[in-house]
């Protein structure tokens, strides 16, 4: 499920959105009184697929949209991050959704990331649960490259079937072996850094060990093993 065109966090809610139900009075034979009695009457069927991928070639309207006033967008996004459950206590806006699995991939350059992102949204915790990649292009291909999708057949093979091990993992665990690496590593990350950088930084640990976990699940192991931590912090340090 790819969408985009994020503009506030009531629009994400309703694409990931539970079922919808209100209270009728129940009627009596002939309809035309009640009996006193109520039941449960579905008005929106929700969405079954919980499952979200946004793509946003241009990153700095969702970003534009967050900065209006009254938008939940931000608020939202952080809610998606820390556990899937999703609300706005609005009148207007009854939808919520349990379970969401959103992610985000936005592109915006250098110029327009410093214009738009707010000092506000740097220190409030949105900025700290987006991995900020800075991308450069290694050569010019003029004439395009080579790859074919036969090149590709090897590689969603065993995605397939890294996704399929995943679907039925449940609590994941660290390998008792890298409890020291990863307390040293946890020291590392966790140390304060001053200003907005620290705001934008401060959930170095929990992003380095989800990616850990899932560089584990790529290689189809319920275990988060000495490599897949490396990887993990490898990674972390590219984006700083």
């Amino acid at each position: 499920r790819i969408g985009s065109g994020l503009s506030s966090g009531e629009g994400l809610i309703w694409a990931v959105r539970d079922p919808t139900t209100k209270q009728e009075a129940i009627r009596v034979k002939g309809g035309n009184r009640a009996s006193g009695e109520y039941q449960d009457v579905q008005v929106d069927p929700g969405v079954s697929d919980k499952r979200l991928l946004v793509y946003e070639s241009e990153f700095a309207s969702p970003l534009q949209m967050m900065a209006r006033d009254g938008n939940t967008l931000s608020v939202v996004i952080r809610q998606a991050w820390d556990a899937g459950d999703l609300n706005t206590l609005t009148k207007n806006s009854p939808a919520r959704a349990r379970g969401a699995h959103v992610s985000i991939v936005g592109h915006i350059t250098r110029d327009e990331l410093r214009r738009e992102l707010s000092a506000t949204d740097m220190a409030n915790g949105f900025g700290n649960r987006i991995l900020w990649l800075c991308t450069t292009r290694s050569k010019e291909l003029p004439e395009g490259g080579n790859l074919t999708d036969s090149d590709l057949v090897p590689l969603v093979g065993r995605l397939k079937d890294a996704v399929a091990f995943a679907q039925t993992v449940g609590e994941m665990k660290r390998h008792p072996a890298i409890k020291e690496l990863w307390a040293k590593t946890y020291h590392e990350l966790t140390r304060g850094r001053r200003g907005l950088l620290g705001a934008v930084t401060s959930q170095a640990e929990a992003q380095t060990m989800r990616l850990a976990c899932l560089y584990a699940l790529l290689d189809k192991s319920a275990i988060v093993r000495e490599e897949h931590l490396s990887a993990a912090v490898a990674l972390w340090k590219y984006c700083l």
